[in-house]
């Protein structure tokens, strides 16, 4: 019979204990962060810290340098005037409303003019209700005055999409 020899035991570094004093807002967030990447709240702290320590950045920094604060506010600031505009021109919310109900006017227009309404009513139905959509449908059919014919013996100006180099 022989003697089992025992391994030695490594013993591991003691572990040491950090208190964190936080309020219930602020630890249900981390608490939140920590069930989001399935980790304790004591692992994920830990692994906030090492990353920090570490300089690798896994994810997006905790805060934003003073520069990148600027670059933000102003961008935000550049943003409300563009949305806003001023006394001499409309406002860019406003433009875009005008550009997009000519769009829809145009593409309305046409699929009725191709007899295509019940598409533009099956369209239109499910984004502002069927009795509206007919209501809308119905409106576009109905007949619209062409004007005159021109002769060309009538003197007129230039219209909208003539340039001439002489005006």
């Amino acid at each position: 019979m022989t003697a089992r020899r025992r391994r030695r035991r490594i013993p591991k570094a003691p572990s040491r204990q950090l208190l964190i004093s936080a309020t219930d807002e602020e630890w249900q967030k981390v608490g939140a962060h920590a069930d989001r990447r399935g980790l304790s709240k004591a692992a994920y702290l830990t692994a906030l810290a090492a990353r920090d320590v570490a300089g690798t950045q896994a994810g997006p920094p905790l805060v934003m340098n003073r520069d990148e604060q600027r670059t933000i506010v102003e961008g935000l600031r550049e943003l409300r005037r563009g949305l806003a505009g001023d006394s001499d021109t409309p406002a860019l919310i406003a433009d875009i409303q005008v550009r997009v109900a000519t769009m829809f006017d145009v593409w309305a227009r046409d699929l009725v003019a191709k007899g295509r309404q019940d598409a533009l009513l099956h369209a239109l139905s499910s984004t502002i209700g069927e009795d509206e959509a007919r209501t809308l449908v119905a409106s576009l059919k109905k007949p619209t005055t062409r004007p005159p014919a021109r002769t060309g013996k009538e003197e007129t100006g230039p219209d909208l999409f003539s340039w001439s180099r002489e005006t």
